[in-house]
């Protein structure tokens, strides 16, 4: 800290960019994010919401507002905004994501306050947007369509998404001054079935996880070494397997008729909260402890911790 500065001046202003908001992990992760900080007196947090679904997105507000309302310090601030839009479009994503980054406001909104305190701008991009696509064996892929629709939306427009935001990121950066750094990190929601062969009949969204996974790990690492030779700026990846989660997604894999057996009885019995994964996931983010491009999984992490976090 500079001459003068102490941890009572020092605010945090952090940016949740949540792809897939409006259901399962994103809205729970969109909810607990705002649960954990609104108690600071030096958080100011601001979200983005994407999703498909206008009324999954809108119910996901209400849920924030509802459980933030009566907790949220006086000096805290939240600002949420929601966009609905299909991230599989590819021929539409530039300009949604265009929309989506102007959207994300990194300095101080007003200059006088920038000048009496610094502040820690940090930027999470949770890149969690996915669908199962086909369900049974590989080689009764039902069409070419079919599985370019699932690739479409699975890798390519999530690959493609956090590009986009890294660069956005730098260009901020290179706006900016040097003593106020800009700290980012895109969490690829990841899955067992990314590192593991067991799961026979899911062929599509174990290929598409795998690739998320392995090219966030190597766009970290890339990242990483940048960094040893510049300042200022700092983008780190996370790849995070939430665990078998309770969600709607959980309810079409039951519900599969051509599921391979033996899976479909891992799926019978009541499965994980979401809450409680997405709560982990905001706890390992605040104390940012991981290597970049890590594998982390829910099991890998200790039992949530229900205290609020306190500037």
């Amino acid at each position: 800290l500079e001459d003068g500065e102490n941890d009572e001046e020092m605010k945090d202003e952090r940016v949740f960019l949540i792809t897939g908001a409006s259901r399962g992990l994103g809205r729970a992760i969109a909810i607990q994010a705002a649960k954990y900080y609104c108690t600071s007196s030096s958080s100011s947090l601001q979200f983005v919401l994407v999703s498909r679904s206008r009324d999954g997105i809108e119910e996901t507000v209400r849920a924030m507002d509802a459980i933030t309302k009566e907790s949220v310090s006086s000096d805290a601030s939240i600002a949420t905004s929601c966009h609905v839009m299909d991230l599989a479009d590819l021929d539409q994503l530039d300009a949604n994501m265009d929309r989506l980054l102007k959207d994300v406001v990194l300095g101080c909104s007003q200059k006088e306050q920038c000048a009496k305190r610094k502040t820690r701008r940090k930027l999470f991009f949770i890149n969690n947007a996915g669908s199962l696509g086909h369900l049974g064996p590989a080689v009764d892929s039902p069409s070419l369509q079919d599985m370019k629709q699932t690739i479409d939306l699975n890798v390519t427009s999530g690959l493609w998404a956090t590009v986009r935001f890294a660069r956005f990121v730098k260009q901020q950066q290179e706006q900016e001054e040097r003593t106020k750094p800009i700290e980012a990190i895109i969490v690829n929601v990841s899955s067992l079935v990314a590192i593991s062969n067991d799961f026979l009949t899911m062929g599509i969204y174990s290929a598409g996880k795998g690739a998320r996974e392995k090219y966030h790990t190597i766009l970290g690492k890339e990242e990483e070494k940048t960094q040893n030779k510049k300042s200022g700026v700092s983008i780190r990846t996370l790849n995070y397997a939430p665990g078998p989660l309770e969600t709607e997604m959980t309810r079409q894999i039951r519900n599969a008729e051509t599921l391979d057996a033996d899976l479909k009885t891992n799926f019978q019995n009541r499965l994980l909260d979401a809450d409680d994964s997405a709560l982990k996931l905001i706890q390992l983010l605040d104390r940012n402890q991981f290597e970049t491009g890590d594998h982390i999984d829910y099991y890998d992490l200790p039992d949530v911790n229900s205290t609020k976090r306190g500037d």
